[in-house]
This record gives C-alpha cells, sequence and structure tokens, in this order.
C-alpha cells in the first residue's frame, strides 16, 4: 500500500513512514469532489446498519472519522465513526456491486476493512480509493455518481471515475 501523510494538505501520493499516526491522529473528513460534502452517518445514528451518505460539510461529529489499522504493518483499516464508534461497514457481507456501506460494531471482519490506494486521477491532488479488503476489485462509490446531499454511498466495481476518489483532510483544533 501507498499513500501520502495524514495532515491539513490530504492523503495520497507518499508512503506513510509511521503508520502509529493513524491510530492516535486527529478526526478527519472524507471529501467528495469538489470538498463540500462529506461522508455523514445519516441522521448522527448510533444503530448498527445505520446508512452512510454524503452530506454538505457541517464539521459535525457524524462526519468525522478515524482510522485503525487491524494489525501492525497489514495495510488494512477500520474506518471508525466519531460519534457512535463504529465502524464502515460492507452491509451483510454482500459481494454484489451496488451493496450499501452502512456502520455496524467494530467486529474486524473482512468487509470492515479496507485498504487505501492513490487514485491516480491527477499525481498531485491526493485523491484515494478505499477498496474492500473482502471484495479487492470492489471501492467506496457515490451511487450513480450522484453528488445531491443524501447520496448513498455502496462498494462498487472499480472504474477510476471521480466517484470513487476521496479526499482525506484532518480536522485541526
Amino acid at each position: 500500500m501507498s499513500f501520502g501523510q495524514l495532515g491539513g494538505e490530504g492523503l495520497g501520493q507518499q508512503a506513510v513512514q509511521d503508520r502509529a499516526r493513524f491510530s492516535d491522529a486527529a478526526p478527519f473528513l472524507i471529501c467528495t469532489l469538489p470538498e463540500s460534502q462529506v461522508v455523514n452517518l445519516n441522521a448522527g445514528s448510533f444503530a448498527n446498519g445505520a446508512v452512510l451518505n454524503i452530506w454538505e460539510r457541517e464539521y459535525a461529529d457524524a462526519q468525522h472519522w478515524h482510522l485503525r489499522e487491524s494489525a501492525p504493518q497489514s495495510g488494512e483499516f477500520l474506518i471508525i465513526n466519531a460519534l457512535s464508534g463504529k465502524a464502515i461497514t460492507v452491509e451483510n457481507m454482500s459481494p454484489q456491486p451496488g451493496a450499501a456501506l452502512v456502520q455496524w460494531e467494530v467486529n474486524s471482519k473482512s468487509n470492515q476493512l479496507w485498504t487505501i490506494e492513490h487514485a491516480h486521477l491527477d499525481a498531485t491532488d491526493g485523491r484515494v480509493v478505499f477498496a474492500s479488503v473482502a471484495h479487492p476489485e470492489l471501492v467506496m462509490d457515490l451511487r450513480g455518481a450522484q453528488t445531491d446531499n443524501g447520496t448513498a454511498i455502496v462498494q462498487w466495481s472499480r472504474n477510476g471515475q471521480f466517484n470513487q476518489a476521496w479526499l482525506i483532510h484532518t480536522i485541526r483544533p
């Protein structure tokens, strides 16, 4: 896995020297293009199975995330919501494109684990792709490439489009 340093300019193209930074890092936003919307836990729910969508950036805890590496040097990460403490999960361990991404209590099964790869859309923009460990050919995606508030986040076959590219911004106090 190769991706850049965690910082205000985003997570992207350079290799991380110290993975331990992620476990103690400030919360971050997962931003879409043009960075005005972010991955959001719908209605700030604490329920297992609550859906993920995009929403206008509000800096609410339902939009804050943490990365936790599943095992040292594994390159596989849990993405955990700062409000609920639950992980982004492929619903029902589905292998199907279009399966919803929801939150679920952390269990570290493969449908909660993600690799982070450079999106290769622009060599300098720092965009990343979150690929499912359970099904590496499937990545985090905006359903139908829509950008309206409330658009569902699903897993979909890699297509190299902007609806599968994300920018990570740390939240600085």
